[in-house]
C-alpha cells in the first residue's frame, strides 16, 4: 500500500504455508494491524529456503510498523529464520500467540513492545529481540503485560539498547543470558522466573530492580551491570 491509512488484516481461521517465501510479507504501508478474530485459530509457516533476492527474514515479516491484536490464536513457524520480524517497530497487544523459530522468535528492529496476550516462544537464537542500530534511541524491548513463556538457545529477552519489564508474568529459560541489554535492564511490577545457563540479568549499563518479583532457579550469575 502506498496510501496514508492503516492497513488492517483480519485473520479468521486461516492456514498459510509457503515453500520458498514468507507466509505474510508486508513490503510497503504506513502501518499494518493484524487482528486475530475471536474464537479462531490461525497458522503461518514459511519456507525453509529463500531466493537470493528475498530479504524477508520471518514467516510473518513487515517493512512497516506492525501491530498484532485481537483475542484469537496464532501459531507462527519460522523455518527459515525468525518467526515474526519487523524492520520497524513491532507491537503485540493481544492474542494467544505461539511461535517457533530457527533464529529469533519475535524481533522488532526499532523496538518490540508487548502490552498483552498469551505468548509462547521457542527459538534457536533469542526469544524477544530488538536490533536497532542507534542504541541511544531505538533497539529497546518493553513488556508491560501478558503471560509470556520463552525457551531460547540465545537470550530470552535481548535489547540492543534497553530492556524494560514493567508488568506481566514471564517464564524465561535460556542458554544465553535470560535478560540482556547494552544500556539498561529494568524490572518493575512484574513476576519473572528465570532458568538460564548464563546470567539472569545482564547489562553493559545499569541493571535495576524496582519492585516486582524475580525468582532465579538456576543461573551462572544473578545480576550484572556496569552500575547496578
Amino acid at each position: 500500500s502506498t496510501g496514508n491509512g492503516v492497513v488492517r488484516l483480519i485473520l479468521a481461521g486461516v492456514t498459510i504455508t509457503s515453500r520458498t517465501a514468507a507466509a505474510i510479507s508486508v513490503q510497503a504501508a504506513p502501518k499494518v494491524v493484524i487482528v486475530l478474530q475471536a474464537g479462531t485459530k490461525n497458522t503461518l509457516t514459511d519456507g525453509a529456503t529463500r531466493a537470493v533476492t528475498d530479504t524477508a527474514s520471518g514467516a510473518l515479516y513487515s517493512r512497516a510498523p506492525l501491530t498484532i491484536s485481537g483475542s484469537g490464536a496464532l501459531r507462527v513457524n519460522g523455518r527459515h529464520g525468525d518467526a515474526i520480524a519487523g524492520t520497524d517497530g513491532v507491537v503485540i497487544a493481544g492474542g494467544a500467540i505461539t511461535v517457533s523459530a530457527k533464529d529469533d522468535g519475535i524481533r522488532g528492529r526499532d523496538f518490540l513492545y508487548v502490552s498483552g496476550g498469551t505468548i509462547s516462544v521457542t527459538a534457536q537464537s533469542d526469544g524477544f529481540r530488538s536490533t536497532g542500530k542507534k542504541a541511544s534511541t531505538v533497539g529497546y524491548v518493553y513488556v508491560g503485560g501478558g503471560r509470556i513463556t520463552i525457551s531460547a538457545q540465545g537470550s530470552a529477552v535481548h535489547g540492543i539498547s534497553d530492556v524494560v519489564i514493567a508488568g506481566g508474568t514471564l517464564k524465561l529459560t535460556s542458554v544465553g543470558d535470560a535478560i540482556s541489554s547494552s544500556c539498561v535492564s529494568f524490572v518493575e511490577k512484574a513476576t519473572v522466573s528465570i532458568v538460564t545457563s548464563a546470567k539472569a540479568m545482564h547489562s553493559n549499563g545499569e541493571t535495576v530492580m524496582h519492585g516486582g518479583t524475580v525468582v532465579i532457579s538456576k543461573a551462572l550469575e544473578g545480576l550484572e551491570g556496569a552500575s547496578a
